[in-house]
């Protein structure tokens, strides 16, 4: 799929694939099409009654197909692969820049497939602002910074991949390296201001085949600070900005607990000493978690791709500043209490109360 994908295009409306479609929707109330977005258009004007949905399709070209379903009125929807990221299928969203980094030759310990909307700890990742864009649900813009670390250099992707972008305007160490910034946004021009000066105006780029539509490309430097971006229609009239600050170093370890029935999902994130999340790679650390005999830990991890410790083990590196524990009460008539302590010392506590 990797190697045969600036051809699928081609591929899909084959004559072979049209004759093998036309028996199969034979039987099919709904025909779910697999990356055969360029069969859209097609199949309206020649199978006007063939109710058809994009059952699975590449993350990148979200902008593309979204246009194509709001045109062809018996297509339905599309599900792009995919919303939760998940294990197996080890490294098919994984940005690399060298062999056995990522994609289908990620090496071990690559064990998720890490081409969720969400990680597999629920944050919401860049994908999932893009599609709500492409949707038309969100109008204002969102920032996505390139890690500058690796500027310059060729990214090794496969269609799963967007780019190696994050919400994060914090690189401790970068400083004045030059990095990519990218402005989703579906106007006609994004403006781009670093610590409140512009980097000038780039037009949106248009959805197409094998174009990431919606998107505009700054290139600039690392200057901690503030990064916002500005996004403007074809009159000039602002539709909205979206806003990054550095964050400071870790100052504090916080916990939350969502609770359901007996399960408790308690997230753990570094904050600064302003109570903003630190997700700057730098900073992870490791976290080790103790509860009392009324809990029984289920599972312990993060978002990262590449964990080196077992879902199993009382311990777990932060990934992006954030980790998850799931314990289970085990009488909800008792209480009990999950205690999580960093490499450095910094230490919360988790009180779940009886009945909850």
């Amino acid at each position: 799929m990797t190697v045969m994908d600036t051809r699928m295009d081609e591929i899909v409306v084959h004559p072979a694939i049209s004759q093998r479609l036309d028996m199969a929707c034979e039987a099919l109330d709904v025909a779910g099409y697999n990356y055969m977005t360029a069969r859209y258009e097609k199949d309206q004007r020649e199978h006007p009654n063939r109710v058809i949905v994009g059952s699975e399709t590449y993350p990148p070209e979200i902008a593309r197909n979204w246009e194509e379903v709001e045109k062809c009125s018996n297509t339905i929807g599309d599900f792009t692969w995919t919303g939760w990221d998940y294990l197996g299928e080890a490294g098919v969203g994984v940005p690399a820049y060298r062999p056995g980094e990522g994609g289908f030759g990620a090496a071990f310990p690559c064990q998720l497939a890490y081409c969720g909307d969400f990680d597999l700890i629920g944050n919401r990742r860049p994908a999932s602002y893009y599609r709500e864009i492409a949707y038309g649900l969100r109008q204002a813009p969102y920032l996505a910074v390139q890690d500058p670390a690796h500027f310059g250099e060729k990214l090794i992707k496969t269609p799963w991949v967007i780019s190696d972008a994050s919400h994060s305007w914090t690189f401790p160490g970068s400083e004045q390296k030059k990095t990519i910034v990218e402005v989703y946004g579906k106007g006609s021009f994004a403006e781009l201001f670093v610590n409140g000066r512009s980097q000038g105006r780039k037009e949106i780029t248009p959805p197409g085949a094998g174009v990431i539509g919606n998107r505009a490309l700054f290139t600039v430097a690392y200057l901690p600070g503030t990064l916002e971006a500005v996004l403007y229609d074809e009159k000039g009239q602002e539709l909205g900005r979206d806003r990054i600050e550095t964050t400071g170093e870790p100052a504090a370890l916080s916990a939350g607990s969502e609770d359901f029935k007996d399960l408790h999902f308690i997230r753990f994130a570094l904050q600064d000493k302003a109570g903003r999340t630190v997700g700057a790679r730098a900073y992870d650390t490791l976290l080790t978690v103790t509860e009392t005999e009324n809990l029984t830990l289920l599972g312990l991890g993060s978002g990262d791709p590449k964990p080196v410790h077992n879902y199993t083990e009382r311990v777990t590196a932060t990934f992006q500043g954030t980790a998850l524990a799931v314990v289970r009460q085990k009488d909800p008539e008792k209480e009990g209490t999950l205690t999580a302590v960093t490499e450095d010392g910094k230490t919360v506590t988790v009180s779940i109360r009886r009945g909850e």
